[in-house]
């Protein structure tokens, strides 16, 4: 028997996803397992426990929670419209580019964190969405688990609960040359536990940035981003090399300035001294001039006393 508790089930009369809480009680809901195609039962009326999906008891179906979340995440991607993609940093570009290497600024663009592009939110054609497509490489077949056009080229994506993309094939899909994210499911569950609603797993897949992650990048996007680094970098060491001659001369200007500063400062004292003196002078030069009048006062007063 399996007991495992679907919050999303397939509806026999209309093929497409029905939601719990859309569907009638029992088997009134007329759904299937996209399993093995038996009857599912609603249980959307109970108070002790989530609504949800089942089998009938006497079920033999073999499906586990990871095939399921897997199946979900596909049959969603079928419905949207658009994703956001995750930034490129160096590190999603070292396995893509073939001139990663040929920097001169080693120290700039060895660091993890340096983003060669923002979050990018891409349409998808209608009808160019393919499930588990199956490609030919120099080291074998691969089967996609999405395969979307975007941008006139296609991209993988690669929904993944507990087993990652093992290496086997990322180098298959580096000799297929098509970009690739992995899209971790894992940790959607265990946020929601097995009780999500539908439109919040679409969301999830849709924008949710921490889940995805670059396996590969196409050689020639990859190289263009690279170039286009190499230019920014290429630009921005002129640009520090004319920094640094601009604080030479600041710092020589600094310099300059604060010797011109002592001398104001000297000749500033000296006008000062000058006009002290001046000013000493004059105040002799007026008691003089009184004495002197004093005098020449007496002797006129003394002739005309003769």
């Amino acid at each position: 028997m399996n007991k495992i508790k679907f919050p999303i089930a397939i509806s026999k009369k209309t093929g497409n996803l029905l939601k719990i809480e859309d569907a009638e009680n029992g088997l009134k809901c007329d759904c299937k397992c996209f399993n093995c195609n038996e009857d599912m039962i609603a249980c959307n009326e109970g108070k002790k426990q989530e609504h949800h999906f089942r089998h009938k008891p006497n079920s033999k179906c073999n499906i586990n929670f990871e095939s399921y979340i897997h199946w979900l995440a596909k049959e969603i991607v079928k419905t949207m419209d658009y994703i956001t993609l995750p930034p490129i940093h160096y590190n999603d570009l070292v396995i893509s580019s073939t001139i990663l290497r040929k920097t001169t600024e080693a120290s700039i663009i060895s660091s993890d964190q340096l983003k060669f592009q923002g979050e990018e939110k891409v349409s998808f054609k209608k009808g160019h969405i393919d499930i588990e497509k199956e490609f030919s490489t120099e080291l074998g077949k691969i089967r996609a688990d999405i395969v979307v056009s975007v941008n006139n080229s296609d991209l993988l994506i690669e929904p993944f609960y507990t087993n990652k993309i093992d290496e086997e094939k990322i180098k298959k899909i580096s000799n297929l040359d098509k970009s690739t994210i992995s899209i971790n499911l894992l940790s959607f569950v265990e946020k929601n536990r097995h009780h999500f609603n539908l439109d919040t797993l679409k969301e999830y897949l849709m924008n949710d940035l921490s889940s995805k992650k670059w396996i590969y990048i196409r050689k020639h996007k990859a190289n263009n981003l690279i170039e286009k680094m190499h230019k920014q970098i290429s630009f921005y060491s002129l640009e520090n090399k004319n920094i640094k001659l601009y604080r030479k001369e600041v710092h020589f200007l600094d310099e300059r300035n604060k010797e011109l500063g002592k001398r104001i400062t000297y000749l500033q004292n000296q006008i000062n001294k000058l006009e002290n003196e001046i000013k000493s002078n004059w105040k002799r030069r007026e008691e003089y001039s009184d004495k002197l009048n004093n005098e020449t006062i007496k002797i006129i007063n003394s002739i005309n006393i003769s």
